[in-house]
């Protein structure tokens, strides 16, 4: 039987470590309130006791002379508290009596104020102390973990094993897709989730059998039908941005630019009253460099504010990449130097140990610089020193390292003879 909030929607879930936090802040913005406010009326209280014992070298005042309006004064406990702890013992019999006489009138007796005030103090030290422990431990708590131990949304999408596999980046790419289609289809989240997982339980291939495919892949157009789903005019224009493409941007630069342009040269031409329109255009091939370069930056901010950056989908893969999943990083390079050879062989160990997570295997694909003649006479020499490098390499414990090297093709043109290695020549072609 699921929870109360397991029943709560996903913005509903992520709101609570938020609201949490303000209640704790509010809490200390009222602890606060009541220290300031009672030390204010200690310190008044002390102002009074100074006064009245002569404290300082000056002369002692009467209670009258201190407090002329205390007929329609009520002190507060603090105050009175305060009050009683200097006067004790004091030559200020009145006083004393009247702070008793005004605690009795307030139903306090002036004993059990004094030993509530002080429970009060000890009680606000220990409500603020607990405050800033809760906001400490607050900071401790792994929220994604409890938001996916408390989401109903999240167990419906564990149905899917696919999705199990995903990192949380990814999972909660899902989940925000969800409640972006819950809004435009004006449903609840459960029914769209329930409603992806189904798709992605009967699909015919692998690809679709992820619920990711109907929610965010190819797979989503479909299902935003089948739910009924409105996109909003943000995300219509987005989608029209993005299927506009290369053509589109073009458009838009060359549309921005023009209006740059004419911007800046209407004035020119209006008051420098009739101007030869070879002048005009002299001014408009001089400007559009620079108009260009402005227009770019406002079509690029633009384009970016309206495409959002998404991350890509990843795996979790909490036991490291397992046999299933084994990779080969093939490092593309050129045996040019000796040390070039050496930084190689540095760096195909640095790139192993910064993910020594599995069975992820590096390999060097080397290649030959430009040459007139087919060898040279360090090629030798060269790939000797790469071949002793990764037999090093391989000779440390769980570590597969490989090297490939490709021979020159002759590139001999009418004129011109030379020899270029393979990945070379096929970037290059």
């Amino acid at each position: 039987m699921p929870t109360k909030a397991a029943r709560r929607s996903l913005s509903e879930l992520w709101a609570v470590p938020i609201n949490l936090r303000i209640i704790l802040i509010e809490n200390v913005r009222r602890v606060s309130e009541s220290i300031v406010i009672a030390a204010q009326h200690r310190r008044e209280a002390d102002q009074v006791a100074d006064r009245l014992l002569g404290m300082d070298g000056s002369t002692p005042e009467t209670l009258d002379a201190v407090l002329p309006d205390r007929a329609g004064f009520h002190p507060g406990r603090a105050y009175a508290v305060q009050l009683i702890r200097r006067l004790t013992h004091q030559p200020a019999e009145q006083a004393l009596a009247w702070v008793h006489a005004e605690l009795l009138a307030q139903g306090l007796d002036p004993e059990d104020a004094i030993q509530e005030e002080h429970q009060t103090q000890a009680r606000t030290t220990v409500t603020m102390h607990n405050i800033f422990r809760s906001l400490r431990t607050l900071t401790d708590v792994n929220w994604e973990d409890w938001l996916e131990s408390v989401s109903l949304i999240e167990a419906e999408l564990r149905a899917n094993p696919v999705y199990s596999a995903l990192d949380f980046t990814t999972r909660n790419l899902y989940r925000s897709a969800i409640e972006r289609l819950a809004r435009g289809a004006r449903q609840d989240e459960i029914v769209v989730t329930r409603a992806a997982v189904a798709l992605a339980r009967t699909a015919p291939t692998d690809l679709s059998r992820d619920v990711g495919y109907w929610l965010l892949d190819n797979g989503s157009a479909e299902f935003e039908r089948s739910l009924g789903y409105r996109a909003p005019l943000r995300e219509k224009f987005a989608r029209l941005v993005r299927k506009s493409g290369l053509p589109g941007y073009a458009v838009a630069l060359t549309l921005v630019t023009t209006a740059l342009l004419v911007l800046g040269l209407w004035p020119v031409v209006a008051l420098s009253g009739e101007l030869a329109p070879g002048w005009v255009i002299l001014l408009a091939a001089l400007a559009a460099v620079p108009t260009t370069e402005v227009a770019l930056g406002l079509v690029n901010q633009r384009v970016m504010r309206i495409l959002r950056a998404a991350p890509l989908p990843a795996l979790a893969l909490r036991d490291g990449v397992t046999q299933e999943f084994r990779t080969l990083v093939v490092v593309p390079t050129m045996l040019s130097s000796l040390d070039w050879v050496e930084e190689l062989i540095g760096a195909l160990e640095v790139h192993f140990h910064a993910n020594n997570d599995g069975e992820v295997y590096f390999a060097a694909v080397t290649d030959w610089e430009d040459s007139p003649t087919e060898h040279r006479d360090d090629d030798e020499a060269l790939l000797l020193a790469a071949q002793a490098g990764i037999r090093e390499l391989n000779q440390r414990p769980r570590i597969s390292f490989f090297l490939s090297s490709t021979a020159a093709v002759d590139t001999t043109r009418p004129g011109r003879r030379g020899w270029l290695g393979t990945q070379t020549r096929r970037l290059r072609s």
